[in-house]
């Protein structure tokens, strides 16, 4: 028997209660005290060379007839900024203390191990990031490298003659040192993180965020790093993955049964607690809040696909469920979450990519994928306080007993005023209907929406096959807005997003959404970059010309207005002879780029 019991969701934690009345599903947004924002680190990925996250994934070598820009695929990369990842933390992980990242710079072909060993270097991966709109985070080898070696390290890309727009902010300190990176104590690995610590150059207009890589689930090491490094650290870096054990970890990624459905989402909805443990350790030295929780490693590991490669896996509806839990999670704690990476973007563990070891030309967009992409409209936003009333999953499967709550939420205000909730459902069998008070001085006269769902749990996204599983418009009968009332009926094993548009706002439509509300053309004379847009953009754009080793060319600002659909971009800097370069052209409304040659 499923007994639905009630729980009260805050927007800062979940406290669940049990009640002997129906149950009830009921949300309160408090627009006007939207103040937080929702930084755009938290929708970050895990770059590691780890299976085949990197080489035989998104690094297939300058020699792939696979499309590439410097051995980097193409329709990655294209699909890093399509879903809005935010945030590439590199080169790992474990591998980060085996990495010495000298051996990955100069010429690739002489480079230890050759181009498909070390051809994803520091000037790759600055590169892409470049081409992706994405903030480098860089973890520094502290178990075999030295202090020295990364302070070379940050010079080498935040004092760089030739790349003067390189800029990593973000640098930890360690991975794990309590395992893979060295078995160390919390007080050993305290007195090592002082030494790296006070390695770091000091470089004009280029602060660094400094980093605690503890990578550990209990606040104790916090305590401890804190008490021995007061002032020295902006950023405490925790992991946790959804495992049952280290055996079979997950189970199976597809093809699994309810009861294992079962484990693995209510080890998804830990997620809150597990931030409130740091959340309350950290408030008692940090309770402005200035210190980061950086959430750089989490996901769900199931039992690997090997014929696909280690720790290879699948993705399927219930993983756009576990990110969403994550996602809202990250949005509602914003103030103290303030990076997060999904480990990893491709082939391992939770990707958002999969390409075919048999066939790498076949690549495939994950519900993960999706589900990052809904949720982009969260980045940089203001987190609006809600609080959420939601039955519970309480059921006895198998002999174990089973407690979660059936939804989710966040939501945020945008920059032109709108109001972004985002929603799980993770009950298998029931939609739910749900009422949403819209608490504020602005009235919301349209809304529109998008789901991620199928019509089975394990539905998937497979080589060579029609999509199962991405984004759909919400049915418009699913949802109405009257006054300050929201009603909307979520469908079982779904993610929703709505949109609320205040009146004298151009509405969204259910298509809303980067690269699908219009896009332009790129071609190029006379020395020039000729762009036809085809829709304005609502806010402005940034347009940028790269060379093609990477190197920022030029950039400058585009807005385009109704009846003004043409932007010619003569750049001072290009060379007077033929060349080829990269354009890049980024607005809230969508994202191209385009390889040109610009003949003078």
């Amino acid at each position: 028997m499923m007994v639905r019991n009630v729980t009260a969701i805050s927007a800062a934690l979940v406290i669940g209660y049990s009640m002997n009345i129906p149950a009830q599903y009921s949300a309160t947004l408090s627009i006007d005290e939207a103040t937080s924002t929702i930084k755009r680190e938290i929708y970050g990925a895990l770059l590691e060379n780890w299976g085949r996250d990197i080489y035989g994934g998104l690094y297939v070598g300058r020699n792939s007839s696979i499309p590439n820009t410097n051995g980097i695929r193409n329709d990655i990369i294209d699909g890093l900024k399509e879903c809005g990842i935010a945030t590439l933390e590199f080169p790992g992980g474990c591998f980060a203390d085996e990495y010495h990242w000298e051996d990955g710079i100069g010429e690739y072909s002489k480079r230890p191990g050759g181009d498909l060993k070390n051809g994803m270097g520091t000037d790759e991966y600055m590169q892409l990031c470049s081409l992706t709109s994405t903030e480098p985070y860089i973890c520094a080898n502290l178990k075999t490298g030295t202090p020295s070696e990364m302070a070379k390290w940050i010079n080498y890309i935040n004092k760089n003659s030739l790349h003067p727009n390189w800029y990593c902010k973000y640098w930890s300190m360690g991975n794990e040192p309590w395992g893979c990176g060295g078995e160390l104590s919390a007080s050993s690995f305290s007195a090592q993180y002082k030494n790296f610590a006070a390695s770091i150059p000091t470089i004009d207009g280029k602060p660094v965020v400094r980093i605690a890589g503890a990578g550990h689930w209990s606040p104790d090491w916090f305590n401890q790093i804190i008490k021995d490094n007061p002032g020295t650290l902006e950023g405490f870096s925790v992991h946790r993955y959804l495992v049952n054990d280290w055996t079979d970890h997950a189970g199976p990624s597809f093809n699994y049964t309810d009861f294992q459905y079962h484990q693995i989402i209510q080890l998804a909805y830990g997620v809150t607690s597990f931030i409130k443990q740091f959340d309350d350790a950290m408030n008692k030295v940090d309770p402005e809040k200035k210190i980061g929780l950086m959430y750089n490693e989490w996901g769900a590991w199931y039992s690997e696909i090997p014929e696909q490669g280690y720790t290879f896996s699948q993705s399927t509806v219930r993983d756009a469920l576990i990110a969403a839990i994550h996602l809202n999670a990250f949005n509602n704690n914003c103030e103290r979450v303030q990076l997060a990476c999904v480990a990893q973007p491709v082939n391992v563990i939770q990707s958002i990519f999969l390409t075919d070891k048999n066939d790498q030309t076949k690549m495939v967009k994950t519900p993960v994928f999706y589900t990052f992409r809904l949720f982009k409209v969260h980045q940089n936003a203001r987190k609006i306080p809600l609080t959420l009333q939601t039955a519970s999953f309480n059921q006895n499967v198998n002999g174990t007993s089973f407690s979660y709550p059936f939804l989710t939420a966040s939501a945020s205000l945008d920059s032109t005023n709108r109001v972004n909730i985002t929603m799980s459902n993770s009950d298998l069998a029931n939609a739910i209907n749900i009422q949403i008070q819209l608490n504020g001085s602005t009235t919301y006269t349209s809304a529109a929406g998008q789901i991620i769902t199928a019509d089975n749990v394990t539905a998937l996204n497979d080589f060579g096959k029609a999509e199962q599983v991405n984004i759909q418009p919400f049915a418009e009968n699913a949802y109405t807005l009257e006054g300050k009332k929201l009603t909307v009926n979520v469908p079982s094993k779904s993610v929703v997003l709505l949109i609320l548009t205040p009146a004298g706002t151009a509405a969204a439509s259910s298509s809303y959404g980067r690269q699908n509300r219009g896009g332009c053309s790129v071609t190029t004379r006379d020395g020039s970059i000729v762009m036809h847009f085809s829709t304005a953009t609502r806010t402005p754009g940034k347009l940028f010309l790269f060379g093609v080793d990477g190197r920022i060319i030029a950039q400058t600002g585009v807005n385009q207005q109704r009846g003004n659909s043409q932007f010619v971009w003569q750049p001072k800097e290009t060379s007077t002879t033929n060349g080829m370069y990269i354009v890049s052209v980024s607005t809230e409304d969508f994202s191209i780029r385009r390889k040109v040659t610009i003949t003078h």
